[in-house]
């Protein structure tokens, strides 16, 4: 895993795009963590999570496990909270309710948008003053 973190802050010396950058952040974090260093693990995975790219959530989700890993309780919870508040519907959703479940808290609840369907006025119009079938207006009489 040295060799590893060494290989990857040489290669984040240089200019990659950002999708680059951010593997190798997420991959610098997986170095570090393997090495028990897990401040620099938790430094490498925020910066991953602060680009927009395909690695961000698992970037932000482990740069919140190592700040509980590092005793930061608070800043773990905040983490997975917020991680919730922007990815509402993520499929990782359960494992970080029972992170922070594990640390003492709840996820907070972010309120949905009510939905409203409109109904075009053609449609109102048509279902409104269309006349009931005979069949729906008297009941149906059994045959003697």
């Amino acid at each position: 895993p040295a060799k590893a973190r060494d290989a990857i802050n040489e290669f984040l010396q240089g200019s990659a795009s950002p999708a680059f950058t951010q593997l190798a952040l997420c991959q610098l974090g997986v170095a570090n963590e393997n090495l028990n260093d897990f401040k620099q693990a938790q430094q490498a995975y925020a910066r991953a999570a602060a680009i927009q790219g395909p690695e961000r959530s698992r970037a932000a989700l482990s740069s919140a496990r190592m700040l509980a890993k590092l005793g930061d309780k608070g800043g773990a919870i905040a983490a997975y909270q917020n991680f919730m508040k922007e990815n509402p519907f993520a499929m990782e959703r359960p494992d970080v309710i029972e992170a922070l479940a594990n640390l003492g808290a709840a996820p907070e609840v972010v309120p949905l948008p009510a939905k409203t369907v409109e109904i075009p006025a053609a449609v109102k119009s048509s279902t409104t003053n269309a006349p009931m079938p005979k069949s729906a207006a008297t009941p149906a009489t059994a045959p003697h």
